[in-house]
């Protein structure tokens, strides 16, 4: 049998490596990359907002693009009572194929990029992806609206159809927080951070022990996150670690996901999760308490 060097498998690790980083999916992606790439055969582009409509997208849209309605087409649903909640596996995986994505398929989300608020549909549709074990998909960093300011970039018109796929989702049960993990957290002296505004957490109510970044600090202008040195920063300020088990939450799971894609997609925390139910599952629960920063009563 022919001896392999030392040099001949560090050349065949080598050439892992470069292959892993070719194809792994930088969480965000810029309006250069999606200039180049929107077309490629095995990425798909998603519109994703609550600002851009369907008549919107058919005026245009970023080649080869196609529409997903954020808030009819499934990727949320009540459960006991609760909205906006995360869907079964299954569903998600029907509601993911039929959009043209199978497990071999880079997914790029793009929103208004007018607000942190609407940059959560993106954020939040990236969450239900990688918990469902799909980690090949990004987030374009000023959305529609960065794409746009450059009149040079192609714009395409229209409806884009796409034959489905089939797409095999695996739930991943640490990226999402229940009720009674983000209660015994706020016990036990975890790290809960709450994304609602500063108004909400201090006059409104918010669950007790939390720390406040409200989901605009994240973005330096509307759907454009700030970088990686600046987040560490804020986070610094109001007293949250950026290692280590950490729960964000919001009203409703939205808002809660601009904050989590911070920590876990760009500042690399990997014990990120989001408290899918946030304040309304909590407030529903009349056994758990609402801690009231300022009472004006």
């Amino acid at each position: 049998m022919k001896k392999v060097t030392f040099i001949g498998w560090a050349m065949v690790l080598g050439l892992a490596v470069m292959v892993k980083t070719a194809f792994a999916a930088s969480p965000l992606v810029d309006v250069a990359w999606v200039k180049e790439h929107s077309c490629d055969s095995n990425v798909r582009v998603l519109q994703t907002s609550f600002v851009l409509s369907k008549a919107d997208y058919l005026t245009g849209h970023i080649p080869c693009a196609v529409y997903t309605n954020y808030g009819k087409d499934g990727w949320r649903e009540t459960l006991d009572d609760v909205r906006g909640m995360l869907p079964s596996a299954d569903k998600l995986e029907t509601l993911i194929g039929s959009l043209g994505i199978d497990n071999d398929t880079h997914v790029v989300l793009y929103a208004s990029g007018d607000s942190a608020s609407d940059l959560g549909t993106s954020t939040r549709v990236y969450w239900t992806f990688v918990t469902m074990s799909h980690d090949n998909v990004s987030v374009l960093n000023g959305g529609w609206k960065a794409y746009a300011a450059d009149e040079n970039n192609p714009v395409e018109k229209g409806d884009n159809t796409v034959a489905a796929k089939t797409f095999n989702a695996t739930f991943r049960p640490e990226l999402q927080a229940t009720k009674d993990q983000t209660a015994a957290a706020s016990t036990s002296g975890g790290v809960l951070v709450n994304n609602l505004s500063d108004t909400s957490y201090l006059f409104r109510g918010t669950i007790p022990t939390s720390k406040s970044i409200p989901s605009t600090w994240f973005t330096s202008t509307g759907g454009v996150y700030r970088p990686v040195g600046e987040l560490e920063k804020i986070f610094a300020h109001v007293g949250v670690p950026t290692t280590g088990e950490q729960i964000f939450f919001c009203g409703s799971g939205h808002l809660a996901t601009v904050g989590w894609f911070a920590s876990y997609a760009l500042m690399g925390n990997s014990e990120a999760s989001m408290f899918d139910g946030s304040m309304t599952m909590w407030r529903q629960d009349t056994s758990l308490p609402v801690e009231t920063k300022v009472s004006l009563k």
